[in-house]
């Protein structure tokens, strides 16, 4: 709805793994389980998503 010249909005839902992510998932931690913890130094951790909130306009590419 508009008020004031806003206009309301709401946060999408993340897309759920699929069943074949799942299992990706799971095979690559049961390969890597018992690697040294000096492997792990130099990995960047990151569970958050790429989120736009500018719509692109052909004027503007």
């Amino acid at each position: 709805h508009i008020m004031q010249g806003l206009k309301s909005c709401s946060a999408r839902h993340a897309p759920l793994l699929k069943p074949v992510h799942v299992q990706a998932c799971l095979k690559f931690a049961s390969e890597h389980l018992e690697d040294p913890e000096e492997d792990w130094e130099n990995v960047k951790w990151s569970n958050e998503r790429l989120l736009s909130c500018i719509q692109r306009t052909p004027s503007l590419l």
